[in-house]
């Protein structure tokens, strides 16, 4: 029995032992690997990323770190504006250059990243990529033995996405799934509590709060709310009130930035970001997420209140926040991890339903396939395949539903 309740028994691991499907899957990251690494270094060496100048990040990080130098000296709230950014940028790295966007992140989020401004840049990059990296793995590691996923994970497009972009999913993701793995074991106060430190990115919280109304888990969103509410209020004392309303004010800000910006978009794969790209009205485009939403909220909830199998349901919550949420990037894909390893478990422990195989696969290799086609034509693959996903989830519940009905019926009709 792990730390989470879930339980890996000896005839699981005979199950995954080394075998010809294993190494297949092995050997096909193996190359995907070495192909999308390849990519990502030719990358970084020719877009002057990296250069004899100095260091020219691109990466999402270099805003967290200038952002938590302003902290560290009592100007966080400088960090929300584009000019005090580059002037930062510009003043920290005189012979490089690069791109830099103002700060989007709460201040909440500087709460844990500010130590790190008292790094140099690139120890800074690789502590936090790290630490979150390896916690990442760790909660995978209590869904399905590491050992067994670990060419799988390390060859994740997701995980390589979130790498080099030096963005938060490691950290997101391992939050909300340790929060569902906590409220399968009964632990409703702890899953509140990291509930509530995904305030740092408030957007990803719509899959988490779904869940906490689908299953009337009313204790466990008070003390999510309790949480954020306390870490806000930590937040306002160490870094001022100016910095919160000046987040609160950059948020309008970022929302424009996505919705006209073609370079952006490309890196949403979103129904929204979809329209957009095709030229589509922005109302237009917002009534076709509406819609997208509704519909994907109704799904989730027939799925929280069908199944009984938090494999299924914990798949389900994590996909569900990509295709009503408007607004996330690539790099956020690294939350499918979570997905793939719980539809494997579940197959390796209850025989392998028709079409999950396929379907892990296209899921996995989807953030690689994306990445390099958007840039080429717009596309819908992302919102497609998430939608089967989710529909695939649902029709399995109502399966496996189906004989406990049944003995249901029978057990009265015999009484």
């Amino acid at each position: 029995m792990s730390r989470f309740g879930i339980h890996v028994s000896i005839q699981d691991r005979i199950k995954v032992s080394p075998g010809s499907e294993l190494w297949r899957v092995k050997a096909f990251s193996w190359v995907v690997l070495a192909l999308y690494g390849s990519v990502e270094v030719g990358v970084i060496f020719n877009s002057n990323m990296i250069f004899s100048g100095g260091y020219s990040w691109r990466p999402d990080f270099i805003s967290y770190w200038l952002s938590a130098k302003m902290a560290l000296t009592g100007h966080l709230a400088d960090s929300y504006h584009l000019e005090s950014m580059q002037q930062a940028f510009a003043h920290y790295f005189p012979d490089s250059w690069g791109l830099v966007n103002f700060n989007v992140y709460p201040p909440v989020f500087y709460l844990w990243v500010s130590p790190l401004a008292m790094l140099p840049l690139v120890p800074a990059y690789l502590v936090f990529m790290g630490v979150t990296f390896w916690g990442y793995g760790l909660t995978l590691g209590k869904i399905i033995p590491l050992r067994y996923i670990f060419w799988p994970l390390v060859a994740f497009p997701g995980v390589w996405a979130t790498w080099f972009q030096g963005q938060n999913s490691f950290l997101t993701a391992l939050l909300a799934a340790a929060v569902i793995l906590l409220l399968e074991r009964g632990k409703e106060i702890s899953a509140g509590v990291l509930a509530g430190l995904l305030i740092i990115k408030p957007h990803l919280l719509i899959g988490i709060l779904l869940l906490m109304i689908f299953r009337r888990k009313w204790k466990l969103l008070v003390v999510a709310f309790c949480m954020a509410l306390v870490l806000t209020g930590v937040a306002e004392m160490v870094f001022g009130s100016v910095a919160l309303l000046q987040w609160i004010q950059s948020m309008k800000a970022n929302s424009l930035n996505i919705e006209d910006s073609t370079a952006v978009l490309q890196q949403v794969p979103t129904p929204f970001a979809y329209m957009r790209l095709i030229g589509a009205s922005l109302a237009f485009s917002y009534l076709v997420q509406g819609i997208v939403a509704v519909l994907v909220i109704a799904l989730l909830g027939l799925i929280i209140s069908t199944s009984n199998s938090w494999a299924l349901i914990g798949s389900a919550v994590m996909i569900s926040g990509f295709l009503v949420s408007p607004y996330f990037g690539i790099y956020d894909l690294a939350w499918l991890a979570f997905p793939l390893a719980w539809l494997s478990s579940h197959g390796l422990k209850n025989g392998w339903p028709g079409g999950l195989k396929p379907l892990l696969g296209i899921l996995w290799i989807m953030p690689l396939v994306f990445q390099w086609i958007t840039v080429l034509v717009p596309t819908f693959i992302v919102p497609f395949v998430l939608m089967i996903s989710l529909v695939w989830i649902w029709r399995q519940c109502q399966i496996e539903c189906q004989p406990l009905v049944e003995n249901l019926v029978s057990s009265d009709s015999t009484s």
